[in-house]
């Protein structure tokens, strides 16, 4: 998110390919950077992850709606309708499992909605969008940029149409590796052992029960 706002790869590209240094100016802003505070931010999927996000962003400054499920009214007051979170956000987050119901939520019909023309980024699933409505969308100007770590296909396939976004100032694909941290790798290990133990505990419980009988 940080990165597609503040346009950071193009700002790198200009120092290392040396576009700042034939400009010649101390300070180079050819593409606008944008703070998160005071932007609105949407939250599709609000589980762990997604109340992670909402939580750190509320720190940025950013005002935070909960997306409730489509096509349902708000549970209670902390989620807000579908729809309205696509016409009021100046970020959507997807943190939803690929369901029927997710598979490429995000279309040319819901990018309409978002009249804001927002920032999108996928930390979901590959299907849950359209790539090809995100490609036509960013390139036409009805999103600011696209961020992912999923794609429909992993690898990308070479004609995946979100490649066509490669040199996008605010476009970022990452290979499906945010999760793999070194920090996160060891916490999924200490989980796994921690599951393993219980399991064998209980499978010894009741073996001990069964032969008691």
């Amino acid at each position: 998110m940080l990165s597609a706002m503040r346009a950071a790869r193009h700002y790198h590209h200009e120092v290392v390919h040396g576009d700042w240094q034939k400009d010649g100016r101390f300070c180079l802003l050819d593409t606008p950077l944008i703070d998160l505070e005071g932007k609105t931010l949407g939250i599709i999927g609000y589980g762990t992850i997604g109340k992670r996000v909402g939580e750190i962003a509320k720190v940025f400054g950013m005002t935070v709606l909960i997306a409730e499920h489509q096509n349902r009214s708000p549970r209670n007051s902390d989620y807000s309708a579908f729809d309205d979170v696509l016409a009021q956000s100046d970020v959507i987050t997807l943190h939803c499992p690929l369901t029927e119901q997710t598979q490429h939520l995000v279309n040319a019909d819901s990018i309409a909605k978002m009249t804001k023309k927002p920032l999108i980024i996928n930390v979901a699933r590959g299907g849950v969008v359209d790539s090809q409505a995100v490609a036509d969308a960013v390139t036409q100007g009805k999103l600011l940029g696209y961020g992912a770590d999923v794609f429909e296909h992993e690898p990308i396939k070479d004609n995946d149409p979100l490649l066509t976004l490669k040199d996008h100032p605010r476009v970022i694909f990452t290979p499906h590796n945010a999760w793999g941290s070194v920090n996160a790798q060891l916490n999924l290990w200490d989980i796994l052992c921690q599951q393993v133990q219980e399991f064998t505990q209980l499978s010894h419980k009741e073996n001990n029960e069964n032969n008691g009988k």
